[in-house]
């Protein structure tokens, strides 16, 4: 074959190989890389979360005020006779009507409250106390402590409230002439008890209350009651009649009916649930300790927590004072009447 062609086809072939890569455009020189754009405001980025928000909290609406009675030289509204109204010159509205449907003397409505915990042990026996160390004529049990809180309704704890009305009632006794022990002035309870069984605790704890007391003329251990049923309301007094029934009995009745008498005298319809014994009323045992002491001895259930509407009223000053001022009234006029022989 000619060496021209030879020459000519080899140029060929060469055209047709790099052709394409002679057209091909050059490539960009490199950058710097700029700045990754930020995430959008109205979301979270990637290494972002958002924040939890906290509920700002609910404002406390107090159910509707009493007025407060007009307080003396000494802060306190005056002690006037069994019949007068609490309020004489400034009477409280009419709290709402309970919602109780009268019933049998078996249905819930009458049926006994019982605290968890309660029951009733095969014996009871006098709890021993000496004389009153600071000579008093009165014993007054706010009921339950810290430990031991009681009934919890209206956003009211039971022992918080006892001592309150304790309080009140050891001053309005005391402007009647009588020397006055609380058995707590505080919320701390007296026995340093760790027994497990709860009804031991119970027992250890109104024993020590009595001593604390000592021989007094009258006791009156200072509740707020509780029931499953809402319906539920109004106040009770409790007394043993193994313990100087007669008396005791006397006293409760002198205290139910005062205390009832002041709370209706502010206007509240409260239900008068009578006077009752410790053991046939069907209550099982727990705080009723307290009836064990050997001197005249009530327990008092001013009101229902279960209850809205007198849960509602149990925080109240003019309420507080109508307990305590019944409870006042009810010694005394238990203290100034002939003793049962």
């Amino acid at each position: 074959m000619p060496r021209p062609f030879l020459l000519s086809l080899g140029l060929a072939l060469l055209l047709l190989t790099a052709g394409p890569l002679l057209a091909r455009p050059p490539s960009p020189a490199p950058t710097a890389p700029g700045p990754v754009p930020a995430a959008p405001a109205d979301r979270p980025g990637r290494d972002e979360f958002p924040q939890p928000v906290t509920p700002s909290p609910p404002t406390p609406v107090s159910p509707g005020s009493l007025p407060t009675p007009a307080p003396t030289a000494a802060g306190t509204p005056p002690i006037s006779t069994p019949s007068a109204p609490i309020l004489s010159d400034r009477a409280l509205p009419a709290a709402p009507a309970l919602a109780v449907t009268p019933t049998s003397a078996r249905d819930p409505a009458s049926a006994e409250p019982v605290r968890p915990g309660d029951q009733r042990p095969a014996t009871a026996t006098p709890t021993p106390v000496s004389p009153s160390a600071a000579g008093a004529d009165v014993g007054l049990d706010p009921g339950h402590s810290a430990r031991d809180v009681g009934a919890v309704g209206g956003g009211h704890r039971e022992f918080e409230l006892t001592l309150q009305v304790a309080q009140k009632a050891r001053q309005a006794l005391q402007r009647l002439g009588y020397r006055v022990v609380l058995t707590r002035t505080d919320h701390r309870p007296l026995a340093d008890d760790t027994a497990p069984d709860p009804i031991t605790r119970l027992r250890r704890e109104q024993e020590a209350r009595l001593r604390r007391a000592g021989a007094v003329r009258a006791y009156v251990s200072i509740h707020f009651n509780s029931f499953s049923d809402p319906r539920l309301s109004g106040t009770e007094t409790y007394y043993n009649p193994t313990n100087r029934g007669p008396e005791s009995r006397r006293l409760a009745q002198a205290v139910q009916s005062a205390v009832v008498a002041r709370l209706r005298a502010t206007g509240h319809p409260v239900r008068d649930r009578g006077v009752k014994e410790d053991l046939t009323a069907g209550k099982p045992y727990g705080h009723f300790f307290s009836l064990r002491g050997g001197m005249p001895a009530v327990l008092l259930e001013a009101l229902f927590l279960s209850n809205p509407t007198e849960a509602a009223l149990a925080g109240q000053e003019p309420i507080q004072w109508a307990i305590a001022q019944g409870i006042a009234e009810g010694v005394h006029r238990f203290l100034a009447s002939p003793p049962d022989r």
